[in-house]
């Protein structure tokens, strides 16, 4: 698939129902974070949980936790952040979200909650 070639990637299928998101696959060209969130009105809303910092290069089944239990009822979105500042600790306000550099879109994916 095209996407492989990407610096920065991810793969998310359906999640269940609990208190955490695994990423089948992510893929950062240095380290970051992966960030999930509410979807409101189809934008972007709370930020719900972020991952520990992930390496650079791919990985498999990263988990990240969440405040709130999901809920099949709603959909969500995971993104991909820079460690803009470099401390290794997530700040939504230092840390960049990263863009696809071949379309400047935010590399960002909705995911719903299966029954």
């Amino acid at each position: 698939e095209k996407f492989l070639t990407l610096p920065n990637y991810f793969l998310i299928d359906s999640q269940v129902a609990g208190q955490s998101v695994k990423l089948r696959e992510v893929k950062f060209d240095k380290p970051g974070f992966v960030v999930v969130r509410e979807l409101k009105d189809n934008e972007p809303g709370t930020t719900l949980g972020f991952s520990a910092i992930v390496p650079q290069g791919s990985a498999q089944n990263v988990k990240v936790a969440i405040t709130l239990k999901l809920d099949p009822a709603k959909s969500y979105i995971a993104e991909l952040h820079d460690d803009t500042d470099g401390d290794t600790k997530f700040n939504i306000k230092k840390d960049l979200l990263l863009v696809n550099p071949e379309n400047g879109e935010a590399i960002r994916k909705t995911f719903t909650v299966g029954q």
